[in-house]
């Protein structure tokens, strides 16, 4: 972390050089790249990003999230984790502004220090692509009931961030032709019985909190595995919905 701070202090020195000495137009700077990492990970990088922003007074922040394909609801979680954030180092929010990038492969983030005056390169925009097949939303540990709440993750652990039921509400009352499909595992701590509740359970929030028409979702339990593991599915009208459970638990 320390030479990870060093090296983004440098590049607002650097910055901070050319815009004083006139050596030629400002310009955005790339000051870190990242996939799916686990969230004490994540927040290093966001002190060293917030460094970089307050060492360059006169620069913005910019987070470029390119969400990914097969896993969109992932990319909310890192926003709302750097949300949050902000609000823990008490950062002033107005010096970082949040573009979100067309979808890819695999989940990226980017952290732009981008001086006054300078222009930031574009990048492509995000379009909301049809839903055309069964298409995982996210998936988390299924940790304990409490109050009638389904809490998830793994017992506070960094590398699972939990699901947001309030994200995959909207895909579904953006794309009228999805259903939701709710599909848990159970391990030995916890018992069909328990994640057959926390799938009710879920299916009742999407309706009475987010208006999701309990029609149009399906539950189902798949078993004993590893892990208690609830995923949340996208699947269009039509077609089939998925058959086979496959973990997406992060390790």
């Amino acid at each position: 972390m320390r030479l990870n701070k060093l090296k983004i202090t440098f590049i607002a020195l650097l910055l901070l050089g050319v815009v004083v000495n006139g050596q030629g137009p400002a310009k955005a700077v790339l000051v870190d790249e990242f996939g799916e990492l686990c969230s004490d990970d994540v927040r290093s990088r966001i002190d060293s990003f917030f460094m970089a922003i307050s060492d360059s007074p006169a620069s913005t922040g910019y987070v470029v999230g390119l969400a990914q394909v097969s896993l969109p609801g992932r990319y909310e979680k890192f926003v709302r984790l750097f949300k949050n954030h902000i609000a823990f180092r008490n950062f002033y929010p107005e010096r970082v502004i949040f573009v979100r990038s067309s979808d890819r492969s695999d989940l990226r983030i980017q952290f732009w220090l981008v001086p006054r005056g300078a222009s930031f390169a574009d990048v492509p925009a995000y379009v909301r692509s049809p839903i055309l097949s069964p298409t995982l939303f996210d998936a988390s540990a299924i940790d304990s009931i409490e109050k009638g709440e389904v809490l998830f993750g793994e017992g506070g652990e960094p590398c699972d961030f939990g699901l947001q039921p309030e994200h995959f509400a909207k895909e579904l009352n953006q794309q009228r032709n999805l259903d939701a499909y709710l599909v848990a595992t159970s391990d030995r701590r916890h018992s069909a019985r328990f994640v057959e509740r926390a799938l009710r359970l879920t299916q009742q929030k999407l309706t009475k909190a987010y208006g999701i028409p309990s029609g149009r979702i399906k539950i189902s339990y798949a078993g004993i595995a590893k892990q208690s593991e609830m995923q949340l599915w996208m699947v269009p009208h039509g077609t089939m919905r998925p058959r086979r459970f496959t973990s997406r638990i992060p390790d």
